[in-house]
């Protein structure tokens, strides 16, 4: 046997320490070598001739050079082309004061219009608007547009589905199509607040009249207002400049761009346009530069305080913070826990706490969760949308479940679902199993036959933790909670999310940690209920002669094993969570609780909205 006739048996051999693992090319083979073996990476800096060496970490990664990115990849070719294009400006911190603008161009800064999540550093979604942001263009984007404007224009790739879904964890619905204007904006003679996040131009207003109206159109270039008028008002005898009105305009969307007007004024009183054959003399004079630096250094030294310590604006108020805990029940349950366990909430924080048992089984999870997000991918489409659902009372989601995007986001979901199973483990003696639904007994004993099997390495004692996972994740949540009974939290679940907002000091966290508590262990369910339902299917004996075309057998079961995450008549652990993570998502972006509203009497003639009454009889 030849040489070549060798080669087409074994395949393509990694020999490259110690390792034996044969590939059907050479391509396949050399890509092996280079996203496993490969030790350093030579990569060019950013806006730099030098070159930096990077060597992969314990965890077998390379992580990118530039001070406050969190970038990494176990490809060198791909941190090679990160590196080259990781602009350091964008981890800097904003100077006190900008100086002032040389042209008519603002960026409006992002406030509380704007809402943003770790997953997505160069995307946003702003409410005021109703639309998403691409924050590194500060332009709107229509979301079925996002993958290819991100790849495009930033060579980023994401996924349309996975952005929607990691905003709806947070609360966010990105809208299907975006509009031309703010959802606000009353017509074209209204003038807006600014769009937060959006780029603002010093623009043109046409006062001119056109049927009897104000014509009201808006452009943001002289050439364009030109253009506009000797086609509009041809027939008007004053001259184009008497009919003009200089206004603050921006636009949603491009590249079909609808200007409107808005209140903003700009941070600076100068501002010069660089067309101006003065724009040099009058943004580069001596004396102006003086004056700002003078008063740039003066509010650096400014205490507004007066204790000259900053107060974090980004922290919630803490009666907001109090009110929520009160509405969703949580307070209250952390109290009777307290009693339960003769303990402070500094010790009650011990009883979720457990380090070291946590990162042992958050490499399983991780794992496990990489394994299922694998298999999406050959998941059919109608049970990824059953995965998915919020609630049988609206249509099934147009997007289904899909794998997570980012892998920081896989390990931090990864050890929010571990610190559950821990806790959970952990704590089916103590006085906390005391509030549990005795519905909950099967569930300890998966994660026990779990716990006992996590220790082997073998494949098919993996497969076999894979499945008993999904199971877990499923019985967490497949029982109705007694409405009876004077306690809002009766399983292991609601507990682990209402202690997880207990701090190492007793103090409470904001509704915000509550959220992400909340999407990582939503997720771990809705994966394992969909792949626990797969199982179940595959071992059924009721199904393997059904030849009813309509499939409505499978169908039925189906409905039945999902309702217990998407119908609001179970009173199931998942649509507690699901109420808080809505409730603290309202929170979050009203900075309020939403108003309280009952009727006065029982007739129901009298609602009252918070504290104010609305008759209902009608004369």
């Amino acid at each position: 046997m030849d040489l070549h006739s060798t080669q087409d048996l074994c395949g393509h051999i990694c020999h490259r320490s110690g390792c034996t693992l044969a590939f059907s090319s050479k391509k396949q083979l050399k890509k092996h070598q280079r996203t496993v073996h490969q030790l350093q990476v030579t990569c060019k800096v950013y806006g730099q001739e030098t070159r930096s060496t990077l060597d992969r970490q314990e965890d077998e990664a390379f992580r990118c050079p530039t001070e406050g990115c969190e970038e990494e990849s176990k490809d060198p070719v791909r941190i090679q082309k990160h590196v080259k294009k990781c602009d350091p400006s964008k981890f800097q911190q904003a100077r006190v004061m900008p100086v002032p603008p040389s042209d008519y161009v603002h960026l409006v800064p992002a406030g509380d219009q704007v809402i943003d999540i770790p997953d997505y550093p160069n995307l946003a979604y702003n409410k005021y608007a109703n639309i998403l942001l691409c924050t590194r263009c500060h332009i709107g984007l229509p979301t079925n547009e996002v993958e290819t404007h991100m790849w495009k224009a930033h060579h980023e790739k994401v996924s349309e589905a996975d952005v929607r879904r990691d905003f709806l964890a947070h609360g966010v619905t990105l809208p299907v199509a975006s509009g031309k204007y703010p959802p606000a904006r009353a017509g074209r003679h209204d003038i807006c607040e600014p769009v937060q996040g959006l780029l603002m131009y010093l623009g043109y207003f046409c006062q001119a009249l056109h049927d009897g109206e104000v014509c009201a159109h808006t452009v943001r270039k002289e050439k364009s207002f030109t253009n506009h008028y000797g086609h509009v008002h041809k027939n008007a005898s004053d001259h184009w400049k008497t009919k003009l009105e200089r206004r603050y305009v921006q636009h949603l969307t491009v590249p079909k761009t609808r200007y409107f007007c808005v209140t903003y004024r700009p941070s600076s009183p100068v501002s010069v346009d660089v067309h101006s054959p003065h724009s040099d003399r009058l943004a580069n004079s001596p004396s102006t530069s003086h004056l700002w630096a003078q008063l740039e250094q003066e509010l650096s030294n400014l205490v507004v305080f007066g204790d000259g310590e900053a107060i974090d604006q980004s922290d919630p108020h803490a009666s907001m913070v109090s009110n929520y805990l009160e509405v969703s029940g949580i307070k209250s349950h952390i109290e009777s826990c307290t009693l339960a366990l003769s303990c402070s909430r500094e010790e009650l924080f011990r009883t979720i706490d457990f380090p070291e048992e946590t990162a042992s089984w958050s490499r399983l999870v991780e794992d496990w969760l990489l394994d299922r997000m694998s298999a999406l991918k050959l998941a059919h489409y109608g049970l990824r949308k059953e995965g998915l659902r919020e609630s049988t009372d609206k249509e099934a989601p147009t997007v289904g479940l899909s794998p997570l995007q980012e892998r920081q986001t896989g390990k931090r979901y990864s050890k929010a679902i571990a610190k559950l199973l821990v806790f959970t483990l952990n704590n089916s003696a103590s006085p906390l199993a005391s509030f549990w639904s005795k519905k909950q007994r099967s569930l300890l004993e998966t994660l026990k036959e779990i716990s006992r099997l996590k220790e082997t390495t073998s494949r098919s004692t993996i497969s076999t933790i894979y499945g008993l996972l999904d199971l877990a994740m499923f019985k967490f949540v497949c029982f109705s909670c007694s409405l009876a009974k004077r306690s809002r939290i009766q399983s292991a679940l609601e507990q682990f999310v209402a202690l997880s907002m207990i701090g190492e000091d007793g103090s409470f966290f904001s509704p915000l940690e509550m959220t992400h508590t909340i999407a990582a262990v939503q997720y771990g369910i809705r994966l394992g209920t969909m792949f626990h339902w797969v199982d179940l299917v595959e071992s059924s004996t009721d199904l393997e002669y059904d030849d009813d075309p309509s499939n409505d057998l499978e169908i039925k079961m189906m409905r039945e094993h999902f309702s217990w995450i998407s119908q609001d008549s179970r009173a199931s652990p998942f649509m507690t969570i699901r109420d808080w993570i809505r409730l603290a998502s309202t929170v979050i972006m009203n900075e309020q609780l939403p108003d309280q509203t009952h009727w006065a009497d029982s007739e129901m003639t009298k609602l009252v909205v918070a504290t104010f009454p609305i008759s209902t009889h009608l004369n």
